[in-house]
């Protein structure tokens, strides 16, 4: 199974902290991707990468999946409230 990593840096952390989604399809991947950039800039630098990513020691790195990731993988913004 071919499996994909979307990686970001959280603009908010007070410390570099890289968050790496790793995801088991390209479609799951394009929905981080949308879901990161759909945060309003508190997600920068996304990226979508067919090999597993490294990053300098000087970052935190937080590996994300999907059974521990809350709605990340869910479309459509979920984390906003819908109106009605």
């Amino acid at each position: 199974m071919v499996k994909y990593w979307v990686t970001m840096t959280d603009s908010f952390a007070s410390s570099p902290k890289k968050l790496v989604f790793v995801c088991n399809s390209y479609d799951e991947a394009k929905v981080i991707e949308r879901n990161a950039k759909d945060r309003g800039g508190e997600m920068k630098y996304v990226k979508i990468c067919s090999t597993k990513p490294s990053f300098p020691k000087a970052f935190k790195v937080e590996y994300k999946y999907k059974a521990n990731s809350g709605r990340w993988f869910e479309k459509d913004r979920p984390w906003e409230e819908k109106k009605k």
